[in-house]
């Protein structure tokens, strides 16, 4: 039923979606069910369909089906050498995240932790905290390193 709204016209958004995620989608031709196909690394996969999932939540949304309105903040932390990968020019990498999971994310301070704080519904949080986990992965994707850096930081015990 919504997936005409996550595909979009000419396909744009689900290609949109593929492009940023570095994955290929198979989407639902007409008649067929709405099963939507993802392939490529793991991770990224995981950020699409976070990304399909909030598509299909704003689709809900928008034909006025009651939606849970509870917020939830959630703290992703990165390598700090990656800060500014993951922020953009200008905060264009960052921005475009936090509009397309529809959340509010904060960016970390120079010289502090380096850590994106992330408040929204807690589908969107999730979503915008695997987008921000996968663009870490997009730095070194033949090398495991910044994925064990990211478990590490995930790991340690937070400090408030």
């Amino acid at each position: 039923e919504c997936a005409g709204f996550i595909v979009g016209p000419l396909g744009r958004v689900i290609n949109e979606i593929a492009r940023q995620t570095f994955t290929h989608i198979h989407s639902p031709r007409r008649g067929e069910d709405s099963v939507f196909v993802i392939s490529g690394p793991r991770l990224c996969v995981k950020a699409a369909s976070a990304l399909v999932r909030i598509k299909e939540l704003e689709a809900l949304e928008r034909e006025d089906t009651p939606a849970d309105t509870t917020s939830k903040t959630g703290i992703c932390t990165v390598p700090e050498s990656l800060v500014g990968f993951v922020m953009g020019a200008q905060r264009s990498v960052i921005t475009d995240i936090s509009r397309q999971t529809r959340t509010e994310i904060v960016c970390p301070v120079k010289g502090g932790k380096p850590q994106f704080t992330v408040t929204g519904m807690p589908p969107c949080v999730d979503a915008a905290i695997t987008c921000i986990e996968a663009k870490v992965l997009q730095v070194r994707p033949r090398r495991a390193t910044a994925f064990r850096e990211l478990q590490l930081l995930a790991r340690a015990p937070s400090l408030k």
